[in-house]
């Protein structure tokens, strides 16, 4: 688009604004070229105009541009923030490039003010189920749930309007009932105690988060691949890897702490899988043309944590906003440099990214910046039921998946499945 209609596009908003006429008639009884283009800019900038304007309130833009109508700077800073960067030359990029940092800066602040903070106010842990994965290396669904029954335990079916419903109080203290979402999980009400029973003792079973069981579960490798976990310790996503690959294949598990990637060989152990190679690596110092076979990697990095329900996170309430959003921004840096890195592996048919995060500088916003850097993978989505998706930062956002405790009884999760395109 050139400068021009970035103009025009502006003049839409101000004509509209003013009641003199439709934006459809505006851009279509015109004779500006590109008006599929630009009906969509004006209709995408009007649809986020509240997070807009704010950030060009808060930036100052107006006053260091005050060549910069209020509705051309709302335009421009459609394209440039949540759009495809600006794409013209000429003054009115120079403009906004100028001040890209304060601009980009001042956008994660007002995103994670009003679109995370409501959200980290999260329900206690001891008021989630108890959710429990079941090893199909050795046990199936049926023969769990009949060892959890012989065990005192009652099974419900999933259709039962009272499980359903997650009334799993003390007068259903010994009931469970299979996951409505996921294979080889089971529900327990909140504080159920299975850790002294032998099948977790002989990991037969594991304890471990719906949302968490999540991006093994996405990734879906078929037996026989060959797969990534590259930030893998203590190890649940390791084990479940193993287990959808019926132990078949070859699993890499990258870590770089040492006691982690102890916890992270017990685990393994644990569960009985001999298809893991457990290493004591950096993934960011791995060489992609070393492991040129790998099709699947799942990636779930260091994050600020924020969705953990029992966690007294120091990022929402024990530092300064600013000493937050510095934490937030280093992280973020982090991550994308470690999707980008995974997407560098030359035969990596699909990634899945997750975080045990609520920020969109964590989650939404490092997959809309690596995905325009590698222009050759494109998100995918999944689990159609699922009716928690990313936020509405980026046009495809909407096709990764969040969870919450208070929308899906899980901790605060974010997955974000990506594919190679053919």
């Amino acid at each position: 688009m050139s400068s021009n209609t970035y103009k025009f596009a502006a003049s839409v908003i101000r004509r509209s604004d003013a009641k003199r006429g439709s934006i459809k008639s505006l851009v279509f009884n015109s004779t500006c070229a590109q008006k599929k283009k630009i009906y969509a800019l004006v209709c995408e900038t009007l649809k986020n105009r509240s997070l807009l304007q704010e950030v060009l309130d808060d930036s100052k833009l107006s006053s260091m541009e005050p060549k910069l109508t209020p509705s051309l700077a709302l335009v421009l800073l459609y394209d440039f923030l949540l759009g495809k960067g600006i794409c013209c030359g000429g003054p009115l990029k120079r403009m906004i490039h100028k001040h890209k940092t304060n601009l980009k800066e001042t956008f994660l602040e007002i995103s994670s003010r009003e679109i995370s903070a409501p959200v980290a106010t999260i329900t206690p842990a001891s008021t989630l189920p108890r959710y429990v994965r079941i090893n199909s290396l050795k046990m199936n669904d049926k023969e769990a749930i009949e060892r959890f029954t012989h065990l005192g335990y009652t099974y419900r079916e999933p259709s039962d309007k009272v499980m359903r419903r997650r009334k799993c109080d003390g007068t259903l203290s010994m009931t469970f009932h299979s996951d409505f979402d996921l294979p080889n999980v089971l529900v327990f009400p909140p504080g159920t105690d299975v850790t002294k029973t032998d099948l977790y003792t002989k990991g037969t079973i594991f304890l471990q988060d719906k949302a968490s069981c999540i991006p093994a579960y996405v990734l879906d490798p078929p037996p026989g691949s060959i797969v990534i976990d590259a930030c893998a310790a203590p190890g649940n996503k390791t084990t479940h890897l193993s287990a959808i690959t019926r132990d078949k294949g070859q699993i890499f598990a990258f870590d770089h702490d040492a006691k982690r990637l102890e916890a992270l060989k017990n685990m393994v152990h644990k569960s009985g899988a001999t298809c893991v190679k457990v290493q004591l690596a950096d993934f960011l110092k791995i060489n992609p043309m070393d492991y040129k076979t790998v099709e699947y990697i799942l990636l779930d990095p260091s994050c600020s944590g924020s969705g953990i329900t029992n966690r007294d996170d120091h990022l929402t309430t024990h530092t300064t906003q600013d000493s937050r959003q510095k934490r937030l921004r280093s992280l973020s840096a982090f991550q994308y440099k470690i999707l980008c890195h995974a997407l560098k592996f030359p035969n990596v048919r699909r990634v899945v990214y997750s975080t045990c995060s609520i920020y969109p500088e964590e989650n939404e916003l490092v997959i809309q910046a690596a995905l325009k850097k590698n222009k050759d993978f494109k998100l995918v989505g999944f689990m159609p039921q699922w009716k928690q998706r990313g936020l509405p930062i980026f046009k495809e956002a909407e096709l990764c998946l969040r969870a919450s405790p208070e929308i899906n009884h899980t901790s605060g999760f974010f997955v974000a499945k990506i594919e190679r395109i053919p």
